[in-house]
């Protein structure tokens, strides 16, 4: 049976090298390129469109009692 320091040394070694083994799986490159590349989002931006958000109009929506739905 292990003391509870050694159970939690070995919790921590086990807890690291998992860490490690995570980082490792992503490549050396990978972790550069995600904190140096542009984001898609900012890539993107200039193909959105530049029309005006749609409006909200009280007249196109029917707010009768006829037109409601009750489950």
């Amino acid at each position: 049976m292990l003391s509870n320091k050694q159970a939690q040394t070995l919790n921590t070694f086990f807890v690291l090298g998992l860490l490690l083994w995570c980082i490792g799986q992503m490549g050396p490159n990978t972790l550069a390129i995600t904190m140096l590349s542009t984001p898609d989002v900012t890539k993107a931006l200039h193909y959105q469109p530049r029309t005006p958000p749609p409006v909200f109009d009280p007249e196109y929506i029917d707010l009768s009692e006829d037109s409601q739905d009750f489950f």
